[in-house]
């Protein structure tokens, strides 16, 4: 499951706000997701809006901020400036012969500047370089396809002050029985008062010779010595809405919307990787809030004057 694993929120790093930004929602990826919809199981999904859409008041804003979290004992929690605040998350799942479409919502609270989230970085940590995650009996490499990559399949990327774009490749072993791996296309936006990161498995790739969107079994099916052939992986989707909040000042909401496809052959109907994904939601969260807190402290101490 290379999608479910992109939410990892925590992996967006820390830079200088972008110059010019342009509206986070102009964002052709995050459009598509919320109007359209992308095929994952053999039907077209739509993601839904942001709970907390641009332009909202104060007043409004608070509304919202207790529609999240349900309730105003968990609403204090969810806004506290602590590395354990909790993530809210909640699930859909739409289960058929193939499969199931694994859909999340999740919303969660940090504190620091809007500039401080690095709209080059993306949802996989530095976009120029290789990353490993190895958590939980799910290991995921990512590492940035690169320019040539791209040349020779005809693609064309945008990167600037006021967008940023790249593709991810990815390979994944998910609790040793299962090899899956992907090639995502990540769509960066951002203005004065939020950034929108939407990311999806790109079709483009579905039958690349080097880059596909593929899954196959660790071992051999019981009575065979051969592992089987890879088969097309659909993937999924997903974007992130990080929004300044006007009502708490230095809070930032990070809202993400994801779906994804998890074939019945992976783990038969057992949900070893759905159960996981609550906690990997808060890890997450932790994972961003102690990345701002360091980088914090290395400004300041950058910032002190030398004896």
């Amino acid at each position: 499951m290379i999608h479910a694993t992109a939410v990892v929120l925590a992996s967006l790093l820390l830079g200088p706000p972008p110059i010019e930004p342009k509206d986070s929602e102009d964002n052709a990826l995050y459009q598509e997701f919320r109007t359209q919809g992308v095929m994952l199981g053999g039907e077209k999904r739509v993601l839904p809006d942001p709970m907390l859409g641009s332009g909202v008041d104060k007043d409004k804003e608070r509304q919202i901020l207790l529609k999240i979290a349900g309730n105003p004992v968990f609403l204090s929690e969810f806004l506290q400036d602590a590395k354990v605040a909790p993530a809210k998350m909640k699930s859909h799942d739409i289960r058929t012969k193939q499969g199931t479409v694994c859909l999340r919502d999740v919303w969660f609270v940090v504190y620091g500047e809007l500039g401080e989230v690095n709209s080059q970085a993306g949802p996989f940590g530095d976009g120029a370089k290789k990353n490993v995650s190895d958590e939980g009996g799910i290991k995921i490499t990512s590492e940035k396809v690169d320019d040539q990559e791209l040349k020779s399949r005809g693609i064309s990327v945008q990167d600037g002050p006021q967008v940023a774009e790249l593709y991810i490749h990815q390979t994944g072993e998910l609790f040793g029985d299962v090899f899956v791996q992907a090639t995502n296309h990540i769509l960066i936006t951002g203005d004065a008062d939020s950034r929108v990161v939407a990311f999806r498995t790109d079709p483009q790739f579905s039958n690349d010779p080097k880059l596909a969107n593929q899954w196959r079994p660790a071992r051999p099916p019981r009575g065979n010595t051969a592992v089987p052939n890879p088969t097309p992986y659909d993937g999924g989707i997903s974007y992130t809405k990080i929004t300044k909040l006007k009502s708490r000042p230095g809070a930032l909401l990070v809202e993400t919307h994801f779906a994804f496809w998890e074939p019945w052959g992976w783990f038969e109907g057992a949900t070893p990787l759905r159960a996981k994904l609550q906690a990997a939601a808060d890890a997450n969260a932790r994972r961003l809030r102690t990345d701002l807190a360091k980088r914090k402290q290395a400004a300041k101490a950058r910032a002190k004057p030398k004896p």
